[in-house]
């Protein structure tokens, strides 16, 4: 917990070089340890071929997963950066719309794995860019 924390603040304020204001969505999971690499290889197959397309077509800024060998429960960590919070939600319904249409049981597999997260939706007010303007 106390490396994700750091990792999380400087994920967000380093995005002004992507956007300003922007939307970052941060899903902490709780999930099996004996079964990540069972979530990893049903993430690299399905979700993320999709986010990659949101991403090239400019629905998501980014997006990644971040994994911990010990830290706190919550074990399987998405971000999602988005130009804003109505962008984030567009992006998620075709995000989840794809992913059951690949695999009707995605989420339930998902769910089987992982069986309690909580979501955080932050928007950046400042960051490296912002604060180096006007400085030349």
């Amino acid at each position: 917990m106390k490396n994700l924390i750091p990792t999380l603040l400087f994920m967000i304020f380093s995005l002004s070089m992507t956007a300003q204001n922007v939307t970052v969505v941060f899903s902490q999971n709780k999930c099996k340890m004996n079964k990540i690499s069972d979530l990893r290889k049903m993430m690299e197959e399905n979700g993320a071929v999709i986010l990659n397309d949101l991403v090239e077509k400019e629905k998501l800024i980014d997006w990644g997963v971040l994994t911990h060998a010990w830290g706190d429960v919550y074990n399987w960590n998405v971000y999602y950066v988005a130009e804003s919070h109505t962008k984030f939600l567009e992006a998620w319904d075709e995000f989840v719309k794809r992913a059951m249409e690949n695999d009707p049981e995605f989420m339930n597999k998902y769910g089987e794995i992982c069986w309690e997260h909580k979501d955080s939706i932050y928007t950046q007010i400042m960051g490296y860019q912002q604060s180096q303007a006007g400085s030349d």
